[in-house]
């Protein structure tokens, strides 16, 4: 009878202590609940996200929770402009992760999972292997790892700079090596801020730097507010589809179909024709550029311009137009990019080159440098 006693007191007090760490747990904290709810809302998290909030975050669980943002804000966006005739061209108005995985494929495998999420993550350069073809699925994500993949991502479609770190932030010297260009830029971009704020004076003159933390693990909770303040309730940034963070595409290009290779990007050739896309309805109002528009399938049109966005040319000048749309094979260096037309059986190949560090985009221009003081232009 004692015994019994016991243990029944035992599994009393195991139950008494466990119960309210579950609960705790399965609800977000107090500071963080309304902005998780509104991310719930907006469907950006994942049903299996949706509890233990203060948990870190894995790589795997941070690639589905991203991907899934993205696919949401994306199908928003092509349904506020899409109607019976762009149904009609491409069978549906929302795009999913198997019709995506159809229509691009990657050299990049990983033996470590076989998530769909993480892969489509790697194809739109969000997150990438940790080497011997591993991704390390059930690792966790620090502060400033995050800070990277943010940055990979939105480098070419939202503006980031690198000045307001060093004047906000305490903590700068402590972050890898590898990783401060990028949370410094993450900081300028407000993806994310310091775990302790800066404080100013009445004039603007910071008396006490914030702390960004760079090497604490990321939360469940902190990872959805991150990602819902670049949603349709924040930046409105989540509706951009970018191939390896650099190249934005729109619905119209995937009924081509690409191969990806590393940081290496071609468009394929289905023939794909959308004679009321809105690049055609935009080239029949100008008159040097509406001749060419029943002249030529849609997927040529978008070749010819894909590239990232803002980054300058002139590929709408006769000479140019005439170049391409021939089929005549032709190479452009843009310094941080190459891009090549008709190039084998491909409308068009675009190469990223390694070693210029990050561009900036969201402005007039494609910027890079430290101090995006560059312009990316054509060189030849």
């Amino acid at each position: 009878m004692k015994r019994l006693f016991s243990f029944t007191m035992i599994l009393t007090i195991i139950i008494s202590i466990n119960v309210p760490i579950f609960a705790l747990s399965d609800e977000p904290s107090s500071w963080a609940k309304e902005e998780v709810e509104s991310a719930i809302k907006n469907e950006y998290v994942p049903t299996q996200l949706q509890s233990n909030y203060q948990k870190p975050i894995t790589r795997e669980e941070f690639a589905e929770l991203f991907v899934n943002a993205v696919f949401k804000d994306f199908n928003r966006y092509i349904q506020s402009y899409a109607g019976m005739t762009e149904e009609a061209a491409w069978g549906t108005t929302t795009l999913t992760i198997d019709m995506f995985l159809e229509a691009i494929s990657t050299t990049e495998k990983f033996t470590d999972t076989d998530n769909k999420y993480v892969k489509v993550a790697n194809i739109l350069g969000m997150v990438n292997g940790i080497g011997d073809n591993k991704f390390d699925p059930d690792g966790l994500i620090t502060r400033e790892q995050a800070a990277i993949m943010f940055v990979n991502y939105f480098q070419t479609v939202d503006s980031n700079n690198t000045n307001e770190a060093p004047k906000y932030l305490d903590d700068l010297d402590s972050v890898s090596p590898w990783a401060k260009e990028a949370v410094a830029r993450a900081y300028g971009a407000r993806y994310l801020r310091g775990n302790v704020k800066a404080i100013e004076d009445e004039w603007g003159n910071v008396t006490k730097k914030g702390h960004f933390d760079s090497k604490a693990t990321f939360t469940r909770e902190q990872a959805i507010i991150v990602i819902s303040r670049l949603g349709i309730d924040g930046k409105e940034i989540l509706n951009k589809l970018v191939l390896r963070g650099y190249v934005e595409i729109g619905m119209d290009a995937l009924f081509s179909g690409f191969d990806i290779e590393g940081n290496t990007i071609k468009m394929k050739s289905t023939g794909f024709d959308y004679k009321y896309c809105q690049l055609k309805e935009y080239w029949r109002t100008q008159s040097n550029l509406i001749d060419y528009v029943n002249k030529y399938p849609t997927e040529q049109l978008i070749a010819l311009l894909l590239k990232p966005s803002l980054a300058r040319c002139h590929m709408t000048t006769e000479e140019n137009l005439d170049k391409v749309l021939s089929g005549k094979q032709t190479f452009y260096d843009y310094k941080l990019f190459t891009i090549e037309h008709n190039i084998d059986n491909y409308l068009v190949v675009i190469t990223k080159i390694d070693g210029y560090g990050y561009m900036c985009g969201g402005g007039l221009r494609l910027l890079y440098g430290d101090d995006n003081q560059y312009t990316v232009s054509v060189q030849n």
